[in-house]
């Protein structure tokens, strides 16, 4: 069963400053794969999204944040900026939720 509307949060890796938020709606195109590329399971959030589309179960409405990373070694807190991005992000999905309703 699927959903018309999702929002999806992960972390970038872009050269950013830390904490920089990014919007994306793939139902206007390709995510770019040079963003989302941290993935511990060799499947990230752009191979996700484009397997899709491909199938024919992008939902209707989608959006995707990312928060520019610092620090991704095991166990580490978030870095100075990114928890001002985090919260940055929960606004902005506040928003979203406003207007989809």
């Amino acid at each position: 069963m699927g959903q018309d509307r999702v929002i999806l949060i992960d972390t970038t890796v872009s050269g950013a400053k830390p904490g920089t938020v990014m919007r994306f709606d793939p139902t206007d195109g390709e995510l770019p794969k040079n963003v989302f590329r941290h993935s511990s399971h060799q499947f990230g959030v752009a191979e996700a999204i484009e397997m899709a589309r491909v199938l024919g179960r992008l939902p209707e409405h989608i959006v995707v944040y990312g928060i520019e990373g610092k620090s991704f070694d095991l166990g580490a807190g978030l870095s100075d900026g990114v928890e001002d991005g985090v919260l940055a992000t929960v606004e902005a999905i506040k928003q979203d939720i406003i207007d989809w309703v």
